[in-house]
């Protein structure tokens, strides 16, 4: 039973059935479980030292209530620590479940296929006007970029690319060996690296054509880097100087990013200013001298404080879904980032290459969405399951 549950929370954190979403953007099966780990969590009786850094990091978010209690709203705060409680459950349960790296194995390959099954689907729903399946009402079906099983198309990349990426660590298990090649990987599963690029591609996102370039670096051995690193350049400059939408965004982003200026950066391309925009804007204030920089400002005020900086308007909360993690560093301060950001480096490893897909591809993720966390959960099984089977000594097969 627990392993079919363990199915089922990587199910519902890495596949959105849009239809399935409440009034907020917020998946509903995703919430079901949210709400009941904390209870499972206090039933099991099992809390130990390695859940210390989740626990601070609870304590660290609470804070805010007495720090800045005008600015406190329970809702906000409590949905941003079920989300550490139900990750605390999680790695209880994986360890003591039936759950093993070849049922991760099947899943991350199975999440891989199930992304490209549905956007071919919907691919053929626009060429030839059929209805499009899991359809995002806030998306223009009007091109081939869509959202296939996330919620929009630049969310697609990082959720395929960590899936993809676990779905070869864990057939390296199966082969036991350190490191797989490119070529075996093709000779063993030619269908799951074909569904992950053309997802990938197919995609029509600058974020997944990123996702794709970051995890097809994992090929590339130490004497082959700056062969890899060259036929990349060369991809990436063949993408710029092409003429498609992608290319295009590219062209007129790359200029504007140069001036470290958010605000024009914004009115060039709002949806890029969403990811880079606020980074932009916290190092450009961050002071060591402001108590607020360290304990946070309170509840919403990222989301509010960084449209306002970077567009000269205040928005609801609700319609400012934007800033990633700076908005959970702006609303809980530093000290609550350096909690979260050490429990992710204790699960990757700082000089992994799985803190290199987290600071590349989710570190501008939200705090308190389902990617952040889908990424946490596939790291803390990698690791785990890499502890608990043995690995040939050999570092490759070709």
């Amino acid at each position: 039973m627990k392993k079919y549950f363990v199915y089922y929370i990587f199910l519902v954190f890495s596949i959105i059935i849009i239809s399935l979403n409440n009034g907020r953007a917020q998946y509903v099966p995703m919430n079901i479980y949210l709400f009941l780990a904390p209870f499972l969590l206090l039933f099991s009786r099992n809390i130990n030292r390695q859940d210390l850094l989740p626990i601070l990091l609870i304590g660290s978010i609470a804070l805010t209530m007495f720090v800045h209690p005008n600015e406190f709203r329970l809702s906000t705060v409590a949905y941003s620590i079920m989300f550490v409680i139900s990750y605390i459950y999680f790695t209880k349960l994986v360890r003591s479940s039936s759950f093993s790296y070849l049922d991760l194995l099947k899943l991350s390959r199975f999440v891989v296929l199930a992304y490209t099954i549905v956007l071919l689907f919907q691919h053929l729903g626009i060429l030839f006007h059929l209805p499009i399946i899991n359809e995002n009402p806030g998306i223009e079906y009007d091109s081939f970029k869509v959202n296939s099983l996330s919620n929009e198309p630049s969310h697609t990349g990082p959720i395929v690319a960590i899936s993809f990426f676990c779905y070869i660590k864990m057939k390296e298990l199966q082969l036991g060996i350190k490191r797989v090649s490119f070529r075996t990987l093709f000779i063993q599963d030619k269908w799951v690296i074909i569904s992950f690029f053309y997802t990938m591609l197919g995609s029509m996102s600058v974020t997944c054509v990123l996702s794709m370039l970051i995890i097809s670096l994992y090929f590339v051995s130490k004497r082959h880097l700056l062969t890899g690193i060259l036929f990349i350049s060369v991809l990436v400059i063949s993408v710029i100087f092409s003429d498609n939408s992608i290319g295009e965004r590219i062209r007129t982003l790359l200029p504007t990013l140069l001036l470290l200026d958010p605000q024009t950066l914004y009115y060039v391309d709002p949806s890029s200013t969403a990811r880079i925009g606020p980074i932009m804007t916290y190092i450009l204030e961050f002071s060591p001298f402001n108590v607020n920089c360290w304990f946070g400002y309170g509840c919403d005020y990222g989301t509010r404080h960084v449209m306002h900086y970077m567009t000269g308007n205040y928005v609801e909360d609700e319609f400012g879904d934007i800033g990633g993690v700076i908005n959970f560093i702006y609303n809980y301060g530093m000290i609550s980032f350096v909690l979260f950001l050490s429990m992710i480096v204790k699960i990757t490893k700082i000089k992994s290459f799985m803190f290199f897909i987290y600071i590349t591809l989710f570190l501008v993720s939200p705090f308190n969405v389902h990617m952040t966390w889908l990424f946490i959960m596939y790291v803390y099984c990698i690791n785990y399951f890499r502890n608990q089977e043995p690995i040939c000594t050999s570092t490759s097969i070709t």
